[in-house]
């Protein structure tokens, strides 16, 4: 078979999506078939309607030797969706710890920024991944970063009541008393939402 009609089989298109054959390999961690389709020369870092890469695909699902297949192959680490986020910032979504050191130790932009100018550990603090938050720490992720609305890590996890969460971020020197947009600091978000466990957590490092 011919280079080129290997090509065009391996890149063809799902009229759904216009996902390509190694979107949907890497989606259901199919490492294999993901192998044989970079053998007849898969563009690995082909784009859908979302413009997400199979690269992308995997770290939603948390795929790591699939994913570890793919940066073998020089897939782009940092690589942006239409939401401007990287293959780091969903592993960080997800709370995919492994998929996420993968990443890191192929040198992703651990500071990137998406269409909400939210980096991988506001997403970590917000959903209250602790062991991804600690990961992005470890490799020096910035703990004042602020979003679109000026809010910090910090900021998202006591809004959203991850007590254990904060004591991280605050172990790691996370600034309290930071304001956001409508100068609200962590502790009125904390109290805005009902979370009073999380007010009183918050008092002991007064």
């Amino acid at each position: 078979q011919s280079t080129e009609s290997s090509s065009f089989v391996s890149d063809k298109r799902s009229l759904y999506h216009q996902t390509t054959p190694l979107h949907l390999a890497s989606s259901n961690g199919h490492r294999d078939l993901a192998a044989l389709l970079l053998e007849h020369n898969a563009d690995i870092n082909a784009t859908d309607d979302d413009q997400t890469t199979p690269l992308h695909w995997a770290s939603s699902n948390g795929h790591r030797d699939l994913a570890a297949l793919l940066l073998e192959h020089n897939a782009d680490v940092n690589a942006t969706d239409d939401d401007q986020r990287t293959p780091l910032h969903l592993a960080s979504l997800n709370s995919h710890r492994d998929f996420a050191a993968l990443m890191l130790e192929h040198n992703a932009d651990i500071n990137a920024t998406d269409d909400d100018q939210r980096t991988p550990l506001h997403w970590a603090s917000s959903k209250g991944h602790r062991d991804v938050a600690a990961l992005l720490l470890e490799y020096k992720a910035n703990v004042h970063a602020k979003d679109y609305f000026q809010r910090t890590p910090l900021h998202l996890a006591y809004s959203e009541g991850h007590r254990h969460l904060a004591a991280l971020l605050l172990e790691h020197k996370a600034n309290l008393e930071a304001k956001d947009y409508f100068q609200r600091t962590p502790l009125h978000l904390a109290s805005s939402n009902g979370h009073r466990d999380v007010d009183l957590f918050f008092l002991l490092f007064l």
